[in-house]
């Protein structure tokens, strides 16, 4: 007993001198919670770790799938289409095409050239009733003379006067007498008629023709074509002279021979005209006579075109006919100007050869036809 308490006593002694401190309950408790405050912040940074880890594994992991993925399949960027080869029949077609423009380009460029160079621009068209739309030359209004029982014009040597007009046969005219101004004066065939109403409105031109008149004791009464507006509405006048160069160009459509044609038509007279170039070369004609209620009328019409047929049978190169009937008469010619020869026949619808288009056009419409 002595023994164990010596050896207690001892034992008591010695830690007395090593000064360890006493271990209480609530030391114990102080150290387990540091203890587990330790752990859990030692288990949070690990899961951290272990979370990036992850993450950055998984990258790794789809990184290296994609790598593998792209190695494994080619990429498209983008597809190009393969040019698709032209059909056999465009190329022969197209061949054709331009075999045809290298044939036909002599011909073009000639075609273009004379168009150019020709002396046929459009003219103006002029209304059914004879009056001109518009004009190159503009009338000048001071020469302008007011119409009446005493008006009297002085041109190109002739005196003009006693004008009246009056409608027949379903054709109203302007009536007038010429004097020669002097005895040298001689009858021009180059001369209009231009009427206008109160307010200078152009009316009518109307063609002075004189071919194969001439004067009876110094006096020669003629009459010109007009429509019927200008026998009530004209109250002034001007006599103008044309020459070929003052008659407006004209553009006429050309047929599959190659010619121009123009037709002018007055009541039942149509004339077919053909020129070659824009010089006239033939002439068609159709009259027909219609037998109405006045018998001495027909009678005296029907006469003066079998005189026309007798007169065109001498002449080489003309082919005329007159047919007649219950209902009246018809009369077809044709006339070849590179044969016939028309010097010595008096018909105003009739021109020499190589007559312009642009004046048969300009004269047959100042008497009172139609031309297109």
């Amino acid at each position: 007993m002595e023994e164990n308490k010596n050896i207690k006593s001892d034992i008591t002694n010695q830690n007395n001198s090593q000064n360890i401190p006493e271990v209480t309950s609530s030391t114990l408790n102080a150290e387990k919670k540091e203890n587990i405050q330790s752990n859990i912040q030692t288990d949070t940074t690990s899961q951290v770790v272990n979370n990036e880890i992850t993450t950055n594994n998984q990258e790794s992991n789809n990184t290296a799938s994609v790598n593998n993925t792209i190695k494994n399949q080619d990429l498209v960027i983008g597809e190009i289409k393969p040019e698709k080869e032209a059909s056999p029949v465009i190329v022969i077609v197209l061949f054709a095409i331009l075999l045809g423009f290298a044939i036909g380009l002599p011909a073009v460029s000639d075609y273009v050239t004379a168009y150019i160079n020709s002396h046929k621009p459009i003219e103006q068209p002029i209304d059914n009733n004879g009056k001109p739309q518009d004009s190159e030359e503009e009338t000048d209004e001071s020469n302008l003379v007011e119409l009446n029982n005493d008006t009297t014009i002085e041109i190109e040597g002739l005196i003009f006067k006693t004008f009246t007009f009056t409608t027949e046969n379903n054709l109203s005219y302007i009536n007038y007498q010429i004097s020669p101004q002097e005895e040298t004066s001689q009858l021009v065939d180059n001369l209009y008629i231009e009427l206008f109403s109160s307010g200078n409105e152009l009316l009518s031109r109307s063609k002075i023709y004189v071919k194969g008149y001439e004067f009876q004791d110094n006096i020669l009464n003629l009459q010109s074509v007009v429509p019927l507006r200008a026998t009530t509405e004209a109250k002034k006048i001007i006599i103008v002279s044309k020459e070929e160069q003052d008659i407006p160009e004209i553009e006429l459509e050309t047929g599959i021979d190659n010619k121009e044609k123009l037709v002018c038509v007055r009541n039942t007279h149509e004339l077919t005209y053909t020129f070659q170039d824009y010089y006239l070369i033939e002439i068609q004609e159709k009259y027909t006579g219609i037998k109405g209620t006045d018998i001495n009328a027909y009678t005296d019409n029907l006469a003066k075109y079998q005189r026309h047929i007798l007169e065109l049978e001498k002449i080489d190169g003309v082919s005329a006919t007159l047919v007649t009937s219950d209902t009246g008469f018809t009369m077809n010619n044709i006339i070849d100007l590179g044969t016939a020869k028309l010097e010595n026949v008096n018909y105003p619808s009739y021109f020499n050869p190589s007559t312009l288009a642009k004046v048969v056009k300009f004269d047959m419409e100042a008497m009172g036809y139609s031309c297109k």
